[in-house]
């Protein structure tokens, strides 16, 4: 009974989602805006099974959210190659992601390992405000003059921008030619919407590391905390770099707790090359790891 309710419950709330999002004077106000709107989600659907892709390849044994992390990580570092020598034209960038979709046919994903219907509910509720954000048009002051006016000036020119002294046009963070690549198809809500889907990762995973290393019942808490920050709240919904270095970091602890430090490295390097100021989370990350290590090797 309690299972049915909950899953009742769940489905009036992603009910009540949607029509507030219908009707509000936004995002579906006219059917341009849908159209728009349903191309940022095209385009993100296509870039998430090309992350998977290429997570698949780069990260061996890895779960599906750590491939898809990995995956967007590597494309935002490989996209900055491609396009120094071949621009930031759209068969570029989208020859790209065909090239990692086409690989998530060869690395299937397995199954992920979800949360129960409740926190499910909680989840849905938290990205529901997001997603007003994410399809609405750009007001934010770092998303207009930063995070989404690099990848628009990038594909306005055709090429990243700026010369050696302009370094953040002219080698720019790897987030933001992931999200140019989003932009290329999708138009402004592409990177916002994938954003949005980083954020619920991130929950996710938080639930996920919370429950498999603290114990059964941890993970509620840990997502409550993290949703109870408005930073993080505010965020969700923009296309910014401060999450996804959130969610690498996260699986750069995990890796290291678990003994994998080329996956720590991976992840570690994700993180730093996205924003400077993970290094002190990434020097911890690392002491722990090496703490460890050492205390493995005394008891063996």
């Amino acid at each position: 009974m309690k299972e049915h309710a909950s899953k009742a419950a769940a489905g009036l709330t992603l009910l009540g989602a949607v029509l507030l999002i219908s009707s509000t004077k936004g995002p579906f106000a006219n059917p341009e805006s849908g159209i728009a709107a349903l191309r940022a989600l095209a385009a993100v659907g296509f870039w998430s099974f090309a992350c998977l892709g290429l997570g698949g390849a780069v990260l061996t044994g890895g779960g599906v959210l750590a491939r898809f992390a990995a995956g967007a990580g590597t494309y935002g570092l490989l996209l900055g190659l491609l396009c120094a020598g071949f621009g930031t034209t759209p068969a570029v960038l989208f020859g790209s992601g065909v090239v990692g979709a086409l690989l998530c046919l060869k690395y299937r994903p397995s199954s992920m390992n979800l949360p129960p219907v409740h926190v499910l509910l909680i989840l849905s509720v938290v990205l529901s405000i997001g997603l007003l954000d994410a399809l609405a048009p750009p007001v934010d002051t770092d998303e207009i003059y930063q995070h989404l006016a690099l990848p628009h000036q990038f594909i306005l020119e055709g090429q990243l921008v700026g010369g050696e002294l302009h370094p953040d046009a002219s080698r720019p963070l790897p987030v933001h030619l992931l999200y140019t690549a989003l932009m290329s198809l999708g138009g402004a809500s592409g990177p916002k919407l994938f954003h949005l889907l980083l954020s619920g990762l991130l929950l996710v995973a938080l639930w996920e590391i919370a429950e498999r290393r603290i114990g059964s019942g941890a993970g509620l808490p840990s997502i409550l905390l993290l949703i109870g920050s408005y930073s993080f709240v505010r965020e969700i919904g923009l296309a910014y770099n401060n999450l996804p270095v959130a969610l690498w970091c996260l699986l750069a602890l995990d890796s290291a707790l678990s003994d994998r430090p080329k996956a720590m490295a991976l992840f570690a390097g994700m993180a730093l090359a996205a924003k400077y100021t993970a290094a002190p989370v990434l020097v911890g990350i690392y002491l722990a790891w090496l703490m460890q290590r050492k205390a493995l090797d005394l008891i063996g």
